[in-house]
């Protein structure tokens, strides 16, 4: 049995409107998501574990929380990065469909040679871990993913299976956000 941990980066300043750039850090509140989902994730975390991570700051700075609470290491995975839509990114655009191409592919390559370890986690962006959520688990519906959302999907068997869904429970109800707030 293998497991995946998807989770979406925690708060960033470009979620709470401090930072309109393309690559904006993790706001105060982010940083102590970072670090609860670092705790909560410790309980998940027997056995090999890789951390593959978006190249994008707020998702290497949520990476780096989980990795060093849990020492492991951190490899960067550009096909997690952002949801290149048009408004946010004009000179390379990207419509739903290319997003969900890009996850059932790197779906596939999870599940390759190059990825042996029991357990992966991929931090990424609200649609690179609701498009691979997707792309892992036919039928699950995820409409939106919190900042520092985890999802917990296993494969056994040639199966996925969700175990849970965009959990927060580990943090305080004031930092749980981001539920429909998928820019940046």
């Amino acid at each position: 049995m293998r497991e995946f941990f998807l989770i979406r980066h925690a708060q960033s300043l470009g979620n709470i409107g401090m930072d309109g750039s393309f690559d904006p850090d993790l706001s105060p509140t982010g940083h102590a998501q970072a670090g609860q989902c670092a705790q909560f994730m410790r309980q998940h975390l027997n056995g090999p574990t890789l951390i593959l991570a978006s190249p994008f700051k707020r998702c290497l700075k949520t990476a780096e929380a989980i990795a060093r609470f849990n020492n492991l290491e951190i490899a960067l995975e550009p096909a997690l990065h952002e949801y290149f839509k048009a408004e946010w990114f004009p000179v390379r655009n990207e419509v739903e469909a290319d997003v969900a191409m890009r996850m059932s592919i790197f779906r596939n390559r999870l599940l390759g040679v190059k990825y042996r370890q029991e357990k992966i986690i991929c931090v990424g962006h609200w649609a690179s871990i609701i498009f691979l959520a997707e792309a892992m688990c036919k039928g699950i519906v995820m409409d939106s993913v919190s900042n520092a959302g985890v999802t917990k999907i296993i494969y056994e068997r040639n199966t996925f299976l969700p175990v849970f869904v965009n959990n927060t429970e580990f943090q305080s109800s004031a930092e749980v956000t981001g539920k429909n707030d998928p820019k940046l």
